[in-house]
């Protein structure tokens, strides 16, 4: 375990009196000094967990680091918080909310995220599902497209927490995006999510078990594309030249049409075309039902969209087709980037960098979170019935927020455009001195002090005027002269 020279590390199991002392950075009777790393065990109802950092030296403030609560404790604690002790809300925005699970998945102060070479084929994937949910290519996406699909949660999710699961991942994340959105996202657009989704799951399995080490974690209809990606991927390490045909061979029985694979190399690029579209004829007459054969058949297809061109990336042969197989663009993505180990340079206009350096960023459970709060902490604290639902979560961004779906995991959702209205006119109205306004004393039920208060930003320019050089006096007591004759007249 990675630890500060002068700190050492505590773990606490408070009641809710202990719980307000060392979140206020005071030390409590029954801490545990965390000497390598620490198993907290089970954790009682009605008791709290804290992980804190304490100096050595004297006058030592102890500080909270994260806070460990049962999912069921979660809503009371954050609750609680908002009411009793709003200096310390919302908690997710100064210390880790963790679970008892989440925190026996954490090896110490620093957590790295495993991905076992795998960041480069999800970065890939990331980057074709923002295109597909913006219809845009990847050289007009933002890099906080990427960071609000539902493959960068999972691949988050994924590599950093053991025992997470898909639907867990994708429910917090939809959870997000109602509570940041409200119900500005048209059908239509639910519709694109939900058709892409379904065309990601088998995809999600592939990678979650190359990821974990898992080849049969996704049943039966994923092991022949985990075998197969597994020997792309082995195939690219090794520099070896027959790379189609390792990648067509565990995948004959579910597409023999594969078998022209083995040949690939000596094609020209115009026999590439033509098997490129006898594989989607056959994906388009493929059962439905029959999922193994058509997740075989989206991977030898998008295989050979990057290799059609005489050898060379044609990403438009599957980007034509993203309205009737979407799968098509992401399996050429996944086949394109698996194997790649150099994620730092400038693939994809620069996103793949990007993104890969946020899949990889470590959770540093002594640094402060990076998000504006928790999606479990958001639940409790979103009201819906407010003109700005987050106004109790102290929110400070305007159009885009960060929210944490698990720690470490956070997500970037734009905020309604309601909201942010609503934002620019509470601060007209603090500028201009109208409802909102600071008082700067107590008006002690009398109304001039307050009518003062929302006059002077009107009067204010034309008391600065009377003390300005003569000059500009003289125009000012001029052109008043002049409308002093006019009413006279």
């Amino acid at each position: 375990m990675v630890r500060h020279p002068e700190l050492e590390y505590r773990y606490i199991t408070a009641d809710d009196a202990e719980l307000d002392a060392s979140l206020r950075g005071e030390t409590v009777e029954g801490t545990t000094v965390i000497e390598d790393w620490f198993r907290p065990g089970l954790l009682m109802a009605g008791r709290t967990g804290v992980l804190a950092a304490v100096g050595t030296g004297p006058n030592a403030l102890l500080q909270p680091l994260a806070v460990v609560v049962h999912d069921e404790e979660i809503r009371r604690l954050c609750g609680r918080y908002a009411t009793l002790r709003s200096d310390l809300s919302p908690l997710s925005t100064w210390c880790h909310l963790m679970t008892p699970a989440t925190f026996e998945d954490v090896k110490g102060i620093t957590h790295e995220p495993r991905f076992r070479d795998t960041v480069g084929a999800w970065s890939g994937v990331v980057i074709a599902e923002a295109m597909l949910l913006a219809g845009k290519s990847y050289g007009d996406l933002r890099f906080s497209a990427c960071l609000a699909t539902a493959t960068y949660a999972i691949a988050r999710s994924t590599a950093l927490w053991e025992n997470v699961l898909f639907d867990d991942a994708i429910e917090r994340l939809e959870c997000a995006n109602r509570l940041c959105r409200g119900r500005n996202v048209s059908q239509r657009n639910e519709s694109r999510v939900a058709r892409v989704r379904s065309s990601l799951r088998p995809i999600w399995a592939c990678l979650a078990a190359l990821t974990r080490d898992t080849e049969g974690a996704g049943g039966d209809g994923v092991r022949p594309l985990v075998a197969a990606l597994k020997a792309l991927a082995e195939a690219r390490a090794a520099r070896a030249s027959g790379e189609a045909g390792m990648l067509a061979r565990p995948l004959l029985r579910e597409v023999p049409e594969a078998r022209a694979f083995e040949g690939l190399p000596e094609m020209t690029p115009e026999a590439r075309l033509r098997l490129f579209d006898l594989l989607t004829s056959a994906l388009e007459e493929a059962d439905g039902a029959n999922a193994s054969r058509r997740g075989a058949l989206g991977l030898v297809a998008g295989y050979l969209a990057t290799v059609a061109a005489g050898g060379t990336t044609s990403l438009g042969l599957v980007e034509q087709m993203a309205g009737r197989f979407p799968e098509l663009t992401i399996w050429a993505y996944l086949a394109g980037s698996v194997g790649e180990r150099i994620t730092w340079t400038s693939a994809f206009d620069g996103l793949g960098r990007l993104v890969a350096r946020e899949l990889r960023r470590p959770l540093r459970l002594d640094e402060a979170p990076t998000c504006d709060f928790a999606v479990e902490e958001g639940v409790v604290l979103a009201d819906p019935r407010l003109e700005n639902p987050l106004v109790h979560l102290r929110v400070k961004q305007s159009r885009l927020l960060s929210v944490a779906l698990f720690p470490g995991v956070n997500v970037a959702i734009p905020v309604a455009d309601s909201m942010v209205e609503e934002d620019r006119s509470s601060d007209g109205r603090r500028e201009s001195g109208g409802v909102g306004a600071p008082v700067g004393h107590d008006s002690g039920g009398n109304l001039f002090p307050l009518l003062a208060e929302a006059v002077w930003p009107f009067i204010r320019p034309k008391v600065v005027a009377l003390d300005a050089p003569d000059s500009a006096a003289g125009s000012w007591a001029t052109e008043a002269s002049r409308r002093s004759r006019k009413k006279r007249r």
